[in-house]
């Protein structure tokens, strides 16, 4: 267990997985039964085999559009191109976002916070300012957090899919220290994936809590700095290292007091 020179100011989450639970199924075909509903209530028809292959050959193709393992794509480009596809000619920025969201929606078999979040959150944020730093679309997961009512907390919100670059890429958290304006010493992080958020946090000299609720959790040549079963024990560690910091002003007053 490791502690820290600096006070802690600022506590960054990943989000899903840590904080969330989600699940969802893009392989099934039943979604996209319920998605050429919704767009043939649009005047846009469309196959519902069709859309699905379209929808995982145009995140396919994005993906290896590049070489760089940690870029990120904007699922956004691929509604639009799905839409332009359908016949719809420079389909409106609300429409594409609707799409996206009726999309999630349908599927997704399974939104809930990790049992003791909202408490930990409710909690923490009375001492410590708070952010999130995630793999995520964001056409997925801002309505998501207002479904949740996660919004309020969060001073800020970094999602890969703004970035361009998702975790373990170091500047995921680099945006994430320079919107709070933080020093690595002075935050830590708290996420579930040993590669994208131990490895990857560890890199910038944050102090890192290592969600990982089964009784196994991955390991490597990079320690966390605690290991947790439950979200709720992220307050054990932040009491231990929330150390006064001594300053020579102080010693100077109290060699003056003797």
């Amino acid at each position: 267990m490791a502690g820290g020179a600096g006070m802690i100011q600022a506590v960054f989450f990943d989000l899903y997985g840590t904080l969330v639970d989600v699940q969802t199924n893009e392989q099934s075909l039943p979604p996209y039964e319920r998605l050429a509903e919704w767009l043939s209530d649009r005047k846009l028809r469309a196959n519902p085999q069709a859309l699905q292959k379209a929808y995982l050959d145009e995140v396919d193709r994005l993906q290896k559009k590049s070489t760089d393992p940690e870029t990120e794509i904007d699922i956004r480009q691929v509604f639009e191109k799905l839409l332009t596809d359908l016949g719809a000619n420079k389909p409106a920025a609300s429409l594409v976002t609707d799409l996206a969201w009726a999309f999630r929606r349908f599927t997704r078999s399974r939104l809930q916070p990790i049992p003791g979040a909202n408490d930990l959150i409710q909690r923490l944020r009375k001492d410590y300012r708070l952010g999130i730093i995630s793999n995520a679309q964001k056409l997925f997961t801002d309505p998501e957090l207002e479904e949740l009512r996660l919004v309020d907390p969060f001073e800020a919100v970094i999602l890969s899919s703004e970035t361009g670059y998702k975790k373990p890429s170091t500047r995921m958290f680099e945006v994430g220290l320079q919107a709070l304006e933080v020093a690595p010493d002075e935050a830590i992080f708290v996420g579930d994936s040993y590669q994208d958020d131990v490895v990857g946090a560890k890199q910038v000299g944050l102090r890192v809590l290592h969600y990982c609720p089964s009784d196994t959790s991955q390991t490597g040549p990079v320690e966390p700095d605690g290991r947790i079963k439950k979200i709720s024990e992220v307050t054990k560690y932040l009491d231990e290292w929330h150390e006064p910091i001594e300053t020579p002003l102080v010693d100077e007053i109290l060699d003056d007091d003797e």
